[in-house]
């Protein structure tokens, strides 16, 4: 589950058939979608740090340290 996106995948694509749909309005769709995008780059790190290939690329994670700059 750590590296799997594929169910987030799927639950972006609900997300946005639902505001297809109108089932959900823009605001339920933005903050939903926030939650899902996160967990998202929560499992691509956790693919980078087990040296497993992410589509599209790495991802970049924000650490502390990076405020600094």
């Amino acid at each position: 589950q750590l590296v799997d996106d594929t169910p987030i995948k799927q639950e972006l694509m609900e997300l946005q058939m639902l505001l297809e749909l109108g089932d959900i309005d823009d605001a339920e769709y933005l903050r939903r979608e926030a939650d899902v995008m996160q967990r998202l780059r929560e499992v691509r790190a956790w693919r980078e740090r087990l040296g497993m290939a992410t589509a599209g690329g790495p991802v970049r994670v924000a650490r502390e340290s990076d405020d600094a700059d």
